[in-house]
């Protein structure tokens, strides 16, 4: 024991001043670190959920750091025994090295311990989640809440102005039973194995009298990469940036992808699709969203701006393309358009 009492005194103040260090860094330094990138956010947009992400990539750097001294330590260590020649002071020598890099590498998984058990602990659930363990755990902070501020009726367009003129028609492909069919790249349409009767599967459970889908194309049957339609694949209508996956089972109205293709046709750039599909087990994580979500659907997108395009041009193609209702959120560069 008297062999390891040494290096743990020498240890304690490493451990407590790294804990005080680390402390003070993620908890009274936050702006300065997001100024570099490592929390994505800034000002009154961050959460406490962004300040646990802060601590787990000071983590994970941290670790980086011990990694590379340990190795340094093991191969001083290590050279010390082979060239020691029997020496007592240089064998006792190399072996304190030895033990200090070993108790060094436990203090760093304790520490994570306790400031991942702090971060668990404080982080609130309507913020963001932890997955994982360890210092590869991931972080997923949610994004701010959105303030939906429609303006000028259910189309979205300017009081008084009129309805922008209507975009070439789409040529929407038959749907045949048991399948789900979307325009495809110009040589036939595209289709897909319908799913039906999913009742009870979780995250599924539609509010009452919704308008639900009859009928779902499986994601972990099909492959999520297969072009639809001249510019877009399957797998972009089948996520959110603000709950990830957009579940299992999803659905898009074909008149969505061919209404998109027809819009990006007229801005003559590709839109880019932020959200399309949500399960209502992914709407429901997502702060203040309507539990009625046209999402939900399969019949609303929401856009980012094309270069140069602001967000009343991106509502006026919507409406030209057959859409129903749109809608700016206040505090990104989003559009919402469905169809209803």
């Amino acid at each position: 024991m008297q062999f390891f009492s040494s290096p743990l005194r020498n240890y304690r103040k490493f451990f407590l001043a790294f804990i005080i260090l680390l402390s003070v860094t993620v908890f009274l330094s936050p702006n300065l670190v997001s100024a570099q990138g490592l929390v994505p956010c800034q000002g009154t947009d961050c959460t406490m959920c962004h300040f646990a992400d802060l601590a787990n990539n000071i983590i994970k750097f941290l670790f980086g750091l011990a990694v590379m001294v340990f190795v340094v330590m093991m191969v001083v260590a290590g050279f010390g025994l082979v060239t020691s020649g029997g020496n007592p002071a240089a064998l006792s020598d190399a072996k304190s090295k030895l033990v200090n890099a070993i108790i060094g590498l436990l203090i760093m998984f304790s520490a994570w311990l306790l400031i991942d058990t702090i971060m668990r602990a404080l982080l609130p659930g309507g913020q963001g989640e932890i997955s994982g363990w360890g210092p590869w755990s991931q972080i997923e902070c949610w994004a701010p809440t959105k303030t939906e501020s429609p303006t000028g009726g259910d189309a979205g367009l300017p009081p008084g102005a009129p309805p922008p003129p209507p975009l070439p028609p789409v040529t929407i492909p038959p749907q045949p039973a048991g399948q789900i069919c979307y325009p495809g790249t110009g040589a036939g349409p595209v289709c897909f194995p319908a799913v039906t009767g999913i009742a009870g599967q979780p995250g599924y459970e539609y509010p009452p009298n919704f308008l639900a889908p009859t009928r779902w194309i499986d994601t972990q049957s099909v492959n999520m990469s297969t072009r639809i339609s001249q510019r877009y694949n399957l797998g972009e209508f089948n996520r959110s940036t603000t709950c990830g996956g957009g579940g299992r089972f999803m659905y898009i109205d074909p008149r969505v992808v061919a209404a998109l293709e027809s819009m990006s046709d007229s801005f003559g750039v590709k839109i880019s699709v932020n959200s399309a599909h949500r399960s209502p087990g992914c709407n429901s994580r997502i702060p203040n969203s309507s539990p009625n979500s046209m999402h939900m659907s399969g019949r609303a997108v929401d856009l980012a701006l094309p270069p140069g395009r602001n967000k009343q041009q991106v509502r006026n193609a919507c409406v030209a393309a057959g859409a129903t209702f749109t809608m700016e959120y206040s505090n990104t560069n989003h559009v919402h358009c469905d169809w209803r």
